[in-house]
């Protein structure tokens, strides 16, 4: 076996890994906090981590974009000093000014019950945001980042299924995802610092400028889709109820399953098909048809794994998945004939304008068919943006004389 194939396929298993324990977690504990707490109370920490979304977005600012990217293709090692440092940096200030300003909406009495959920959320958010995941995609060492993400996750899994009292709240529920992001974090950061990886150094002004600056295209690419899936949960709390929001939010853990794999294929393959871009339409077709078999094998398996971890509104469950499921072959072409393309061709402004169409249309229509059809409203939203967007890359990619 090839090096690079050796590679490649390491890294794979060890990002497998980590979201495979990601998965098992939800998987494992949110049933048991459905049926101790009810769809209602967990449809209020799914409000919260929905809301957390939101900030995750802000804070990476493309980061599995841009940062991958200038990792992998720059040559001079001494730089990277630099630029983690200015991201550090950069991400801090983003929290900062978040916090501030959630903290002040929540002095309205309209948002107050909602104080401290936002705040944990927020910060849970960069917690989250701080995994250096973009300097071990770019380093192509994705072995230690599997290794640590997998035993934090398994010291969460134990506290909330074993050692968290009957009495907890969303609080401790949050706070266990916090410290456990944080812990993965720093662990991840002095394992690059011993690896001479990087120095600790001053950060500077333009440094940090010139970051927000290159990375407003990625930013939009990554916040936009954020934007509109996280607003369909909140404004499918405010019309409906916490336990609609719960059978719903269910039903997207299962689907976000299949869409986690497809990111896991993405994110090792990006590395490597920055260097070998002759390799792009051999990757993308076999994507998308990966993308096809996970949408009919997510309607045909998914049912039965609900049936064996939930004991209640199985049915609501399922019959969501199911409608959901058309999602996850729409997000697989947007990704390889979007994402991927335009990025290994620096077109990454016009996949911005996509996602920016796609997202701001499913917004503007959220309030709307939501309040109008419940559910069944956010489920038609969440397949027509990934629909959208799916038709204009197809349409750039294959119809455009300029090809982006």
């Amino acid at each position: 076996m090839c090096p690079m194939r050796h590679k490649f396929i390491i890294n794979t298993l060890s990002l497998l890994s980590i979201k495979g324990v990601d998965f098992l977690v939800p998987l494992i504990v949110f049933p048991i906090l459905i049926n101790k707490l009810g769809f209602s109370e967990f449809g209020f920490i799914s409000l919260g981590f929905a809301f957390s979304m939101y900030f995750i977005a802000i804070f990476q600012y493309g980061n599995n974009l841009v940062a991958v990217k200038y990792i992998a293709s720059e040559i001079n090692k001494a730089k990277h000093s630099s630029y983690v440092i200015n991201v550090l940096c950069s991400q801090v200030i983003l929290f900062f000014v978040s916090f501030i300003l959630v903290y002040l909406s929540t002095l309205n009495e309209a948002l107050h019950e909602y104080n401290k959920l936002f705040l944990l959320s927020v910060s849970y958010a960069l917690a989250e945001a701080l995994i250096p995941t973009w300097l071990y995609q770019g380093k192509e060492k994705m072995k230690a980042l599997g290794g640590v993400g997998v035993i934090s996750k398994l010291c969460l899994l134990a506290y909330l299924s074993f050692l968290m009292p009957e009495s907890s709240s969303y609080i401790e529920v949050f706070l266990a995802f916090i410290i456990s992001s944080l812990f993965s974090a720093l662990f991840l950061f002095y394992y690059g610092y011993k690896s001479s990886w990087y120095n600790f150094k001053l950060p500077s002004l333009s440094g940090i400028f010139n970051y927000y600056k290159n990375g407003v295209q990625a930013f939009v690419v990554q916040f936009t889709p954020t934007l509109y899936t996280s607003s369909i949960v909140l404004v499918l709390g405010f019309y409906t109820t916490n336990e609609i929001v719960g059978i719903f939010s269910a039903a997207q853990k299962f689907v976000n399953i299949s869409l986690s794999f497809l990111l896991i294929i993405f994110n090792v393959a990006y590395p490597y098909l920055i260097k070998n871009r002759d390799k792009e339409n051999f990757f993308s077709y076999r994507y998308i048809v990966l993308s096809a078999l996970l949408c009919i094998g997510s309607v045909l398996v998914l049912p039965y794994l609900t049936r064996l971890i939930i004991n209640e509104s199985v049915e609501e469950i399922n019959f969501n998945i199911a409608f959901l499921a058309p999602m996850i072959l729409f997000f697989g072409i947007r990704v390889a004939y979007g994402q991927l393309h335009c990025y290994l061709n620096r077109k990454e402004k016009q996949y911005s304008y996509i996602v920016t169409i796609g997202s701001l249309t499913g917004l503007f229509c959220s309030v709307f068919i939501i309040k109008e059809y419940g559910s069944n409203g956010a489920i038609i939203l969440m397949n027509l943006v990934n629909f959208i967007m799916a038709s204009l890359v197809i349409f750039y990619k294959f119809q455009r004389k300029e090809n982006i």
